[in-house]
């Protein structure tokens, strides 16, 4: 399954800033018609979503971060 991984820097730093910060990410990259997702203060939309966490980062799973995206 397709996922997004933020660092712990990235992760920490939308902790901090949270409305301020926004998450962008390009989906289907391979595809004719890539996608645009971007989700104001991640840190907190996704604060609850299951997460494979390890030390330095954060991997959380495509499927979870689209239902949250701003409009495209």
């Amino acid at each position: 399954a397709e996922a997004v991984e933020m660092t712990e820097n990235e992760w920490d730093r939308a902790m901090n800033l949270r409305s301020e910060y926004w998450l962008y990410v390009v989906a289907e990259c391979a595809s004719p018609a890539p996608r645009l997702i971007r989700i104001q203060d991640p840190a907190m939309r996704l604060l609850m979503r299951p997460a494979e966490q390890t030390r330095m980062s954060r991997r959380i799973k495509l499927a979870d971060i689209l239902p949250l995206a701003e409009g495209e």
